[in-house]
């Protein structure tokens, strides 16, 4: 590998320093050292020297991240310490994130419809019962 230049030392130590304001944010370190955006914007995927450096994205395991997060729960930034608990419990599942998939949000109408003799063997006369539907 090639000695880094100043520009690449410096996005490093702004990314890789836990007491830097931009750590571990590729983009913003890119910026405060001096790379264009549209640059900052890809630097994890087309700078080579970078991933030579930090390796690829298959190169990290569910066991690794786990482990780096549980160090992160004992750290001295409380913002940090409570972020690395809330992804815990995410993985662990701790959390349920519920989605509405069936009214969009919006309250659900009643419709009528009716059932012929011929389909109810029940009874005789017309039945009327009622679902929920999102159509008007």
């Amino acid at each position: 590998m090639e000695e880094l230049d100043a520009k690449q030392l410096d996005f490093l130590k702004r990314y890789l320093d836990k007491t830097s304001s931009t750590y571990s944010n590729a983009y913003q370190s890119a910026i405060d050292a001096g790379y264009s955006k549209a640059y900052a914007g890809n630097i994890t995927v087309q700078a080579p020297w970078l991933v030579e450096i930090l390796g690829s994205d298959n190169t990290v395991t569910v066991d690794e991240i786990v482990a780096g997060i549980k160090a992160e729960t004992t750290g001295d930034n409380a913002r940090d310490r409570l972020k690395a608990w809330e992804l815990l419990a995410k993985y662990k599942q701790m959390f349920v994130e519920k989605v509405d998939i069936t009214s969009k949000g919006e309250q659900i109408k009643q419709i009528q419809y009716i059932i012929p003799d011929e389909l109810d063997n029940k009874t005789n006369s017309e039945t009327t019962s009622s679902i929920p539907s999102t159509a008007e």
